[in-house]
């Protein structure tokens, strides 16, 4: 005897909206790719299991404001998938068809969708969320998620930490990204402010900061404690970092300024000091040069002039021969030059030379007392004339003034001056 089991499975088929009736809807956020199934499209309050039964064969849509993935491109789902995207929000609800098989029925039926705005993700209200403690921890290191820290109230939306990424305090926690993650790594006990970007299916940056810490791990060391402190507060460390540099270069530039202040000095003195040097060297050659010149005293005599009366004029005697001593020192006898000259006339004696007295060796002249030095002037001074007093000057009383008498006018007798022109000596220098 045979068995035969049927089972059977009644579904409801949705029944098509009246004429002016909406069409049945769902909401899909902006930029979200959602996966769409019979009970998103047929499960009501009403009737909680109404797709039961019911498969998706294929969806179109006949605008632009969605699009639909198929389960064939669509390699991140399930092969019996489908998907859409709200590409951009619209007034008008765009709307798509979906063809169902039930027990091998095709079942048609429309489809409005409402696009609506993204919203961005929001910090749970958790609180101290970023600190931990060394147990929560796999060698000091932990792998944070977006959902970890952050809800998005838009379904099936998806979230990811993105850079930069910045530290406050690296002294406590080295902090990376991996993928959509962040990796925190804490190297001692303390706290920091961790700055960072987190977006979603939009691609829009939203800029978070979270404090994360690790409460139980052992003190940083003194070095890191003091970088610690500096990454803390730059703003006074840079403060005082600048005060301590200026410093450092102000006592540079004040060395460089005393030591030129030094050099130009000693170039000065030595510059004064040769300058000394030299007038001393003047004094003393000008000194040597006046006690070795030959004073005016010791230069040869002039020869006497010869008296002879035969030169005279009118003179009746000639003149006596070499009476003007031409060829004196020839060696010649003064006895017989005189014998030669004739009779009645007389003959000049040459008169003897003058001896010059012998000349002091330059060793001996340069033996008198050397002459007191004058005292030197500073470089740069002149010497300032003396101050001059004017004397105070005596008033003199005045002189009396008395009344001369008056003289009384010599009259001398008139004379012919034409019998005076004759001089005693007879001369008269009107005949002449």
């Amino acid at each position: 005897m045979r068995t035969i089991e049927w089972k059977l499975v009644f579904s409801n088929v949705p029944e098509e909206p009246e004429e002016g009736e909406d069409l049945p809807s769902f909401d899909i956020a902006s930029k979200v790719k959602r996966t769409v199934t019979p009970s998103l499209l047929l499960d009501t309050e009403e009737v909680p299991n109404a797709s039961a039964g019911y498969t998706i064969k294929s969806i179109t849509s006949a605008g632009s404001a969605v699009t639909v993935f198929s389960p064939e491109e669509d390699e991140t789902r399930a092969a019996s998938a489908w998907r859409i995207v709200g590409n951009y929000v619209s007034s008008e609800k765009p709307v798509i068809t979906v063809t169902f098989d039930v027990g091998g029925l095709e079942v048609v039926r429309d489809f409005a969708v409402n696009v609506t705005n993204n919203n961005a993700p929001r910090l749970k209200e958790i609180e101290n969320i970023g600190i931990y403690q060394v147990s929560q921890l796999v060698n000091n290191t932990i792998t944070i998620r977006p959902e970890d820290w952050f809800i998005d109230d838009d379904v099936e939306d998806v979230m990811a930490f993105r850079s930069p990424i910045k530290v406050q305090v690296g002294a406590y926690a080295n902090v990376k990204l991996s993928g959509d993650n962040l990796v925190i790594t804490f190297l001692g006990r303390g706290s920091t402010d961790l700055t960072f970007n987190i977006t979603d299916s939009t691609g829009v940056l939203y800029t978070k900061t979270i404090e994360i810490g690790c409460s139980d791990m052992a003190e940083l060391n003194g070095w890191n404690s003091m970088i610690a402190n500096i990454q803390r507060r730059p703003l006074i460390y840079g403060i005082v970092f600048g005060a301590v540099l200026l410093l450092i270069l102000l006592i540079i530039i004040i060395s460089v300024v005393v030591s030129k202040k030094r050099k130009m000095r000693r170039e000065i003195e030595a510059l004064l000091a040769s300058e000394n040097e030299l007038n001393e060297e003047m004094m003393r050659l000008s000194a040597s040069t006046s006690m070795s010149a030959q004073p005016f005293a010791y230069l040869a005599p002039t020869p006497a002039a010869v008296n002879d009366p035969g030169l005279m004029i009118g003179s009746s005697q000639p003149p006596v021969t070499n009476s003007l001593q031409l060829g004196a020192g020839t060696g010649q006898n003064i006895g017989t030059s005189m014998q030669a000259l004739p009779s009645g006339q007389s003959a000049q004696q040459t008169p003897p030379q003058q001896q010059r007295p012998p000349v002091r060796p330059a060793q001996a002249q340069q033996q008198r007392p050397a002459q007191p030095q004058q005292p030197q002037r500073p470089y740069g001074q002149t010497q300032q004339p003396y101050p001059r007093t004017a004397a105070p000057q005596q008033q003199r009383p005045p002189y009396p003034q008395t009344q001369q008498p008056q003289r009384p006018q010599a009259q001398y007798p008139k004379t012919n001056n034409a019998q005076n022109k004759v001089a005693n000596d007879g001369f008269d220098p009107d005949s002449f």
